[in-house]
């Protein structure tokens, strides 16, 4: 997560002190200048370091003054191995301790600060890890003239040694001003030591001193030190208070010196003598304190003179150097001053940046950091008394919000384009090499810092130039660091344990499972990535789990638990799962949402699991979710106190949640949960739908709302929403509400595949909200208001109660069980409103079995459908009834299978029986009945035998066949049945009039017969009568009664002894009469018709049975032509004694031609008689194929008819 380097650092907010009163001191005093010890350490560790330097300092001192090493102040070998011996002798131990150690990863004494990232440099050398070090190991061991170290290693030498006490011990920066830099960097050169002796490089230095004293006492005289900086005016005036006394020019030319005639006096014992150090891009020694020194002498054209009155520095340049090293560019007052400070004492940028540049980046730095300050003030940043990243965005926020304040922070912290640096870039990239925290400090510490104003995108600052910088995380811990002085601990890369201080610490985890033990004090964590172990300890401890799934206990006090981002933003953004376990137990404990749309992820959690008192979205913008995961959570509110807008949401599983006593927003989530909302009006949110899948659709949720205040209600959001119930009522969930009236398209309230209940009786519904059952035998109900149900899959029971209820219905059987709705029961009890079923999709079945106007239903609408919509009953006896009920559209009733009833109302109706033996009543209205399917087909094909009972006056009724070889199943049927058509015109093939095993009546007269159709009276003593058409009748098994009526008829008696009465009257007859099997009767016409004429029909016994074939005249004229097939011999009869002319007299012979095939055989009937004379022929006979017939083969005595009717006369008033 972070960029910092693992360790602990802390901020030495005061400089440390040596107090021996000599050189070594120096030792001490660099503690808190070492920007690389404070970047690097605890202020404790330095602090310690520093205590044990001056201990060991005081040791020495000791040491000199009992040996008489001090007295002329510069130490020899001898000396110094006298010192070691006393110091052995009498102070070992406690130099020992002092001098400390770094074994087992614990450091003391002087360890504490020796190589720990200390930069200053002496004459090459490492100032405390060298120097110092080397020094310190005084009370050491001496083998072969060097020091040995604590682990017996040779260290320093004692010639070295005595040296550095040499130069040491005496003090040459006495000014207590910056101008002590100068003298302190010439003792240190690196360069001076190769080619000057000691002795003079200590004189330089102690001229140089005097003369910054000089300057100083002048800066004071001439007032130029009133705004802190240091002009060219001041400079002008600072030379002309100089020499305006001749003793203190004369003091000053001395102090100066020269170094003619081969002899160096004053500062010119180390000017030009090989010093190296370089600031500002110029020798420090040679140039820059060279240039300073010539202070005195006279300016001319903006120039010093030097001692030979050549030109040297420039007054300008005097001041910025001057400048430089006395002006004190921080004034905050606050910790934000350490960067200023080290911006001007960091050796990298001194080293080749122009004084002025330093000056003005330290000075823009400054102001951005007083811009800072005052955003924490305008926003509160640090109520809580840390900066996290929310406050960043604050104060980011608020930096923006002004132009005028945006502008004045763009130009403070500059830029560098076009070779032009300004504001803080003078000194941003420009070789600055103080670390802090692992960072450059000037380059990405304090740069990142100084990004606060630029936009944030993906929890990063950008740069001027729109890339991404620092982290808001890096920078908050930065601020936290420099301005509240916290401890800083930064974990490692791998897993780490992080331990706090007594102190109020600031602990960062990076991207392992870390374990954090805060301590006492008030502790801002920050775990960073990975599943944590964090305990707070004691105290008021700021906790952020930060990513992964953390272990959280912040012990005693007021512990707050803070949480930002969000499951939308990645991985990167939400903080994870995290468990609360609160052990203290003094204080409030609490969860805090800060930012945006926050995410709190949570399990398993409860006051009682937590000791969590609070969760405070307060200052939270949009909405903050309390989220579980995939499992099965339990997200419990009740006795924990909940602030701004927060919605509990079990995201996956079947989870469980409860509110507490306030108004409470509760979303479900995926899976069946159970809500309970508690007291107050608890809001239950649900979105998505079963299209979407399962990430979509909320799953069936238990709403059981124990609260007894307040509204509680289901809130739809989104579109076409689909709120999962199987067992609702406002008795079991105490629900009050559901409201879609802030969703788009269709909200259902939708069952499972269970039988469910959903009972909306005493719950308000707002906006477009359908009831669906889904699958399962479901009992819906609706309210007093307009309601939409739809039953959906499974055989359900449907209530809409009062008001205009909808019932929707789609799909149908032929799309199978996951499509046909079931069929469902209509119980409609309201008494207000227009209850209707609406038929929506592609043709439609509305299952239906037992069904009437007393449902409650007053319309059936199919007129928002296609194709055909049917009233579809099942396997049973159904009772479908229209009666009453409006029906519009192209609607089918169809009884299906079973012995079904089927009524229509008083409009055209469509009827169909479907299987079984149906009883149809279309009413009034011209109705249609249709049939298909046939006896071949078997009995999930045939449609049964139908009873048609049509009660309407009104309009044509009709059969109708569609299909092929269609068998419409008839028992007794005559136009009496309120049917005016049979219709086969569409169907294929032939159409059935089929009779069952029984004694079927199937009466045609009256009915108009259209298409291919034939009755069939099937088995039994079938009364088949046709009508006007040209009719095929077909006794089949039985002895049947065939009556042609009117129009060319083929009547066929089939097996039985069967009559066949002919035509009534059509003229050019060609009917076909078929005996079929069984002694027949065939009757070619009978009474009180006045012409028959048959001419060209044909006669047929089939079987061998003994047919009787019955001529029957009339009143008026007959005319008979016919062929008579399959005449047997001795077998079957013709009778003549019924052949009446038109007066109804028996016929004369003469007038009657017998032949038999082709005419060339006549018959006679008495001896010598024959059948022909000179008149015409009214009846011709001819017996195809027929031999040797004779008399025996007529009749002429009374005919014996079927069924034992006595004549035909009978016969016909039978039927």
């Amino acid at each position: 997560m972070s960029s910092n380097k693992a360790g602990r650092f802390s901020m030495l907010s005061a400089p440390v002190t040596g107090t021996t009163g000599t050189g070594l001191d120096q030792l001490v005093d660099a503690v808190f200048s070492d920007t690389g010890l404070s970047g690097a350490n605890m202020a404790t560790d330095l602090l310690g370091g520093a205590a044990a330097a001056d201990g060991l300092n005081q040791i020495i001192l000791d040491a000199a003054a009992a040996t008489g090493a001090a007295t002329d102040r510069i130490f020899t070998a001898s000396e110094v191995i006298a010192m070691n011996a006393w110091i052995r002798e009498h102070r070992l131990p406690e130099w020992t301790a002092l001098h400390g150690d770094d074994e087992g990863a614990e450091e003391t004494g002087f360890h504490l600060i020796q190589n720990d990232g200390g930069n200053l440099k002496y004459r090459g050398d490492a100032l405390f890890d060298t120097v110092a070090d080397g020094i310190y190991h005084l009370g050491f061991e001496i083998r072969d003239n060097r020091f040995l170290n604590e682990d017996g290693d040779a260290n320093a030498s004692v010639n070295q040694v005595a040296a550095w006490l040499t130069q040491f011990f005496t003090d040459h920066s006495r000014t207590a001003s910056g101008l002590d830099r100068i003298t302190n960097l010439i003792m240190a050169d690196a360069g001076l030591p190769m080619k000057t002796l000691e002795a003079e490089i200590a004189g330089g230095a102690d001229a140089a001193n005097s003369i910054n004293q000089l300057i100083m006492d002048g800066l004071t005289a001439v007032g130029a030190l009133g705004d802190g900086k240091v002009s060219t005016a001041d400079v002008i005036a600072l030379n002309a208070w100089i020499r305006a006394d001749a003793t203190r020019l004369t003091r000053f030319i001395e102090l100066h010196g020269d170094d003619e005639n081969g002899s160096e006096t004053g500062y010119h014992l180390v000017q030009n003598d090989g010093a190296t150090t370089r600031f500002f891009g110029k020798n420090l020694v040679n140039t820059v304190a060279d240039g300073v020194y010539h202070i005195g002498f006279e300016i001319v054209d903006g120039r010093f003179r030097n001692e030979d009155g050549d030109a040297n520095a420039t007054v300008s340049d005097v001041a910025d150097w001057l400048n430089y090293f006395l002006s004190d560019a921080s004034s905050t007052g606050t910790g934000l001053d350490r960067i200023v400070d080290t911006i001007k004492v960091d050796a990298g940028l001194a080293r080749n940046s122009p004084a002025a540049d330093i000056d003005g980046g330290a000075g823009a730095a400054n102001a951005l950091n007083a811009l800072i300050l005052e955003g924490i003030a305008a926003t509160g940043a640090m109520a809580d008394s840390w900066i996290t990243s929310t406050d960043l965005e604050a104060i980011n926020a608020w930096l923006r919000a002004d132009p005028m304040r945006l502008a004045r922070f763009i130009e403070l912290h500059g830029d560098d384009e076009n070779g032009s640096e300004t504001g803080y870039h003078l000194v941003q990239n420009d070789g600055a090499n103080t670390n802090y925290f692992g960072q450059n400090l000037v380059n990405t510490v304090a740069d990142g810092i100084y990004h606060i104003g630029f936009t944030i995108e993906n929890g990063r600052f950008l740069n001027e130039d729109g890339d991404a910088n620092a982290t808001l995380a890096d920078v908050a811990s930065w601020l936290n660091y420099f301005i509240k002085g916290s401890t800083l601990v930064i974990g490692a890369d791998a897993a780490s344990l992080l331990t706090g201080t007594d102190g109020a610490d600031q602990i960062i985890g990076q991207w392992n499972a870390d374990t954090i033990e805060a301590g006492a004090g008030d502790d801002l964590v920050n775990a960073g990535y990975g599943n944590d172990l964090i305990r707070g300890g004691d105290g008021d401890d700021l906790l952020l789990g930060e990513g992964g799934d953390d272990t959280m206990d912040g012990g005693n006090g007021s512990d707050t638990y803070q949480v930002t981002g969000n499951q939308a933003g990645g991985w990167s953004s939400f903080g994870g799962f995290d468990t609360y376990a609160d052990t203290g137990a003094l204080g409030t404990d609490r969860i805090v949402a800060t930012g945006t749309d926050v995410d709190i992820g949570l399990r398993n959690f409860s006051a009682a699991l937590s000791s969590i008192e609070e969760i405070d979205a307060s200052g939270a913008t949009g909405t903050v979710r309390l989220v579980g995961d995939w499992s099965a959570d339990t997200i419990d509110l009740r006795g924990i106190t909940v602030l701004g807008n927060v919605v509990v949401d079990g995201y996956h599983g079947n989870d469980t949640l409860f509110g507490n006593n306030a108004d409470n927003t509760l979303r479900g989530g995926g899976g069946d949960d159970t809500l309970n909302g508690g007291n107050g009006s608890d809001t239950y949110l649900v979105s998505g739908n079963q299209a979407g899948g399962w990430s979509s659709f909320a799953g069936f949720d238990t709403y059981a709302d124990t609260g007894a205040l307040g509204t509680d209600r289901i809130v739809a959001t989104g579109t076409d929403v689909d709120i999962g119930l199987r067992n609702f009522s406002a008795a079991l969930s105490s629900i009050e509400e559901i409201d879609a009236s802030g969703a788009t398209g269709t909200v259902r309230l939708v069952g499972d595949w269970s039988a469910d209940t959903i009972d909306l009786r005493g719950v308000t519904v707002l906006g477009n909200v359908v009831v669906d059952g889904y699958h399962g035998n479901d009992s819906l109900f609706g309210n007093d208001a307009d309601n939409t149900l739809r039953g959906g899959g499974g055989d359900d029971t449907l209530n809409g109660g009062n008001g205009s209820d909808t019932y929707l219905v789609s799909g149908n059987q032929a799309g199978g069980w996951s499509s046909f709705a079931g069929f469902d029961t209509y119980a409609d009890t309201g008494a207000a409103g227009t209850d209707r079923i609406v038929a929506t999709g592609v043709d439609v079945d509305i299952g239906l079995r037992s069904f009437s106007a007393t449902s409650g239903i007053e319309v059936i609408d199919a007129s928002g459908a296609t194709g055909t919509v049917r009233l579809l009953g099942d396997w049973s006896a159904d009772t479908i009834d229209l009666r009453g009920v409006t029906v519009l559209g192209n609607v089918v009733v169809d009884g299906y299978h079973g012995n079904d009833s089927l009524f229509g109302n008083d409009a055209d109706n469509t009827l169909r029986g479907g299987g079984g033996d149906d009883s149809l009543d279309g009413g009034n209205g011209a109705d249609t009945y249709l049939v298909s399917g046939n006896q071949a087909g078997g009995w999930s094909s045939f449609a049964g035998f139908d009873t048609y009972a049509d009660t309407g006056a009104a309009g044509t009724d009709r059969i109708v066949a569609s299909g092929a070889d269609v068998d419409i199943g008839l028992r007794s049927f005559s136009a009496t049945s309120g049917i005016e058509v049979i219709d086969a015109s569409g169907a294929t093939g032939t159409t059935r009039l089929v009779g069952d095993w029984s004694a079927d009546t199937i009466d045609l007269r009256g009915v108009t017969v259209l298409g291919n159709v034939v009755v069939d009276g099937a088995s039994g003593d079938d009364r088949l009568i046709g009508g006007t058409s040209n009719d095929v009748l077909g006794g089949g098994n039985g002895n049947d009664l065939l009556v042609g009526g009117a129009g060319q008829d083929a009547l066929d008696g089939g097996k039985g002894n069967d009559l066949l009465l002919g035509s009534q009257g059509l003229p050019s007859g060609r009917e076909l009469f078929v005996g079929g099997t069984g002694n027949d009767r065939i009757a070619l016409a009978y009474n009180d018709h006045s012409a028959v004429d048959i001419r060209g029909g044909s006669l047929s016994g089939k079987d061998g049975s003994a047919d009787l074939i019955t001529l029957v005249g009339t009143r008026g004229a007959l005319a008979f032509s016919a062929m008579v097939l399959d005449f047997e011999v001795g077998k079957d009869r013709i009778d003549l004694s019924q052949l009446r002319d038109a007066g109804n007299n028996v016929m004369a012979l003469d007038d009657l031609l017998i032949s038999t095939g082709g005419g060339n055989t006549q018959i006679g009937f008495a001896a010598g008689v024959h059948a022909i004379d000179g008149g015409s022929i009214d009846v011709q006979i001819t017996l195809v194929g027929v031999t040797g017939v004779s008399a025996s083969a007529f009749s002429f005595g009374a005919p014996t008819l079927p069924w034992g009717l006595a004549a035909l006369d009978t016969a016909l008033g039978y039927l």
